[in-house]
């Protein structure tokens, strides 16, 4: 899109102050791609995008100055359109990918007795200079494995991915929107036999709206969740799996500090399977769910929901009861 308007600028008028401008922009922003580039491959990060990025934004400055008062025409226009494009553009850039990794292999036999990955990366979008993002977001990823003995079978595994994102429509420093969500894992194998002992994944999430910025949320929910599994002999089949999720939500529509709407839901389950072979002796499930109301919003609940539902499965109980 940028090599197009740059090139249309160019046919209307050689001399014109924005293709200079674009023409250097374009050439900055090749050299940052490149850069980039070069950081995923070697996993080196890249020490001159700063510069490089510092140098798109001084462009892009300047040819806002450059058009702020030009009297309407093709070129105002197109030399516009290019600032808003050269704007985005910078927003992706600016998605600073910082990547660092590093393995430690003593005594040389190829199987790392440490290894370690970390990734993050984020964009921010500030359309009138200000200082203030309006919209901003990112993620981060990383991952540690650790094998003392050298066996190729890791003792210790862990992982994370995290997520935000937030948003400040108006400007003004103050967030009106945040959102974000963690991912944890980890996995134990004391015995280096290949089939960990304990596998755990953990989720945490949670979103505000405070859209009037008076400091009580119209809107905020959470998220907490865990899956456990555990394999105490290590022969690749689990004894025991559990399941634990909470949720819960508030709704303030009229931001007073009285919830017009106050939800809550549980997720418990457990699968046990003592005799370690592929019908497992229990599953349990237990979904509980309330909502309480408050149509005035005088602080009193009007109204309250529930509902709960549970499934209990045991086949060695049931041989004798065909209702279990």
């Amino acid at each position: 899109m940028l090599s197009r308007l740059h090139l249309r600028m160019q046919r209307e008028s050689p001399i014109h102050f924005g293709v200079q401008i674009l023409g250097d922009y374009l050439k900055k922003a090749a050299q940052a791609l490149q850069a980039i580039g070069d950081s995923l491959i070697s996993g080196i990060p890249a020490e001159g995008c700063k510069e490089i990025l510092a140098a798109c934004e001084a462009l892009t400055h300047r040819l806002r100055q450059e058009t702020s008062s030009l009297s309407p025409s093709f070129l105002a226009a197109v030399a516009n359109d290019a600032r808003f494009q050269m704007d985005a553009l910078n927003g992706q850039l600016r998605a600073a990918l910082d990547l660092a990794a590093s393995t430690r292999d003593t005594n040389n036999d190829g199987h790392n007795e440490t290894a370690q990955v970390n990734v993050t990366a984020y964009e921010a979008l500030d359309r009138n200079n200000d200082g203030f993002d309006e919209l901003a977001r990112g993620i981060e990823v990383s991952f540690a494995a650790v094998d003392a003995n050298s066996n190729g079978f890791p003792e210790r595994v862990d992982g994370r991915i995290y997520l935000y994102g937030r948003a400040d429509p108006t400007s003004d420093g103050i967030l009106e929107v945040r959102r974000a969500i963690e991912i944890t894992a980890l996995a134990t194998d004391s015995n280096d036999d290949g089939h960990p002992e304990l596998t755990r994944i953990v989720l945490t999430a949670a979103v505000v709206r405070d859209m009037n910025q008076d400091g009580i949320a119209e809107y905020r929910a959470s998220l907490d969740g865990t899956l456990e599994a555990v394999d105490q002999n290590s022969n690749g089949i689990f004894e025991k799996a559990t399941l634990t999720i909470r949720a819960e939500a508030f709704v303030d529509a009229n931001s007073d500090g009285h919830p017009e709407d106050h939800s809550f839901a549980t997720l418990d389950g457990v699968v046990l399977n003592t005799i370690e072979d592929q019908n497992p002796d229990r599953v349990e499930l237990h979904l509980v769910a309330t909502q309480a109301l408050d149509f005035n919003s005088d602080g009193l609940v009007d109204e309250t929901r529930g509902e709960q539902l549970g499934v209990d499965r045991r086949p060695a109980l049931a041989e004798h009861d065909p209702a279990l």
